[in-house]
């Protein structure tokens, strides 16, 4: 037969029933009676793929733990769970929110996981108890990544003087499931000379000239699930040739003369130049960017001596310059010819 139990709101309290039984002589056989646990609630849990997730201390109340990425697509997914009275019966776990196709199985506390697809992902878990109540479903997610990133570098500078002592490194990285996370460059293909550091847009490096006209660096980059990119090469000038250099004083009679500076530099261009008539170049030194043309005071000494720096610092030697003394114009006379007709 049915019988209706007497409920208590959700309290877990054991309730009894008792029986007499009477026979067809009408007496009455003794008391029996048998206890039952009334259980209303179900089962409640956690899971999570990082087992301290689980910890009650884990991160700020209320702010969720950030998402665990991996490089491989098989996982452990780590469970726990209670029920209040009847105890835990089973679970299902499914890639679906639906639980389409899942099936109830014993509970454990550690679930293996495979991972078709790489990105975010997720699973979904619920628990019944020994009276048969279900779970809300609850979930974790994690990304998987195991394609390394991709990215390019180049040395801003592109030339760069001996004495440079560092250049800029532009980089650009992709790695569209867990993200670019590090990067590491070094003068060797090894890069044992290199260590990680975070990933930028742009890096300072450290330099030193060693002799090689065309160094190259070295750049490796990694994500955020570990994954180790291919090494990519960044080249860069080192320029260490001065600028050629040619310098003329324009004929005349006077101190005061037209300068032509005719400089070239392949690499760099041209920066600043000094001009001095003091060929140690110590003494009324004058300093001014690189114009192919000045007006110069000459000494006594008819020398003018010329430097020019490039874009990168190298600097030509003094050359000098004469302006002879009592120089005129040239002129060409032609013979005038008279014909009679």
């Amino acid at each position: 037969m049915d019988w209706t139990l007497e409920v208590y709101g959700d309290y877990v309290l054991p309730r009894f029933v008792y029986a007499r039984y009477r026979d067809g002589g009408g007496e009455i056989h003794g008391t029996f009676f048998d206890d039952i646990i009334y259980d209303p609630n179900a089962p409640q849990g956690k899971v999570a793929f990082d087992l301290a997730d689980l910890l009650p201390t884990r991160g700020p109340e209320g702010e969720p733990c950030p998402l665990r990425v991996v490089n491989q697509q098989e996982t452990e997914l780590f469970i726990s769970a209670a029920d209040d009275s009847s105890g835990l019966a089973e679970m299902q776990v499914s890639r679906s929110p639906d639980f389409e196709g899942a099936t109830w199985e014993p509970y454990s506390a550690i679930v293996p996981i495979t991972f078709t697809e790489e990105g975010e992902q997720a699973v979904y878990v619920r628990f019944r108890d020994q009276a048969g109540n279900v779970s809300e479903v609850i979930s974790d997610s994690l990304i998987v990544d195991t394609t390394p990133p991709v990215g390019t570098a180049s040395v801003l500078e592109g030339v760069v003087g001996p004495e440079a002592l560092t250049v800029t490194v532009g980089l650009y990285a992709i790695d569209y499931a867990s993200g670019v996370g590090e990067v590491r460059i070094g003068s060797s293909e090894a890069l044992t000379d290199a260590l990680w550091q975070p990933y930028e847009p742009q890096v300072v490096v450290p330099i030193s000239y060693t002799g090689e006209t065309e160094p190259v660096l070295y750049v490796q980059f990694r994500d955020s699930a570990g994954n180790v990119s291919e090494v990519y090469t960044a080249t860069y000038l080192v320029d260490t040739e001065p600028p050629v250099l040619y310098v003329e004083v324009v004929p005349g009679d006077t101190l005061t003369r037209t300068v032509t500076i005719l400089a070239y530099d392949e690499l760099t261009g041209l920066g600043r130049m000094w001009l001095s008539n003091d060929p140690l170049m110590l003494d009324g030194v004058v300093s001014m960017p690189y114009t192919s043309t000045v007006t110069w005071a000459f000494d006594e000494r008819r020398v003018v001596w010329v430097q020019v720096e490039d874009g990168v610092g190298n600097v030509s030697e003094p050359y000098p310059a004469y302006a002879g003394e009592g120089e005129v114009e040239s002129k060409v006379y032609l013979p005038l010819v008279i014909r009679n007709w």
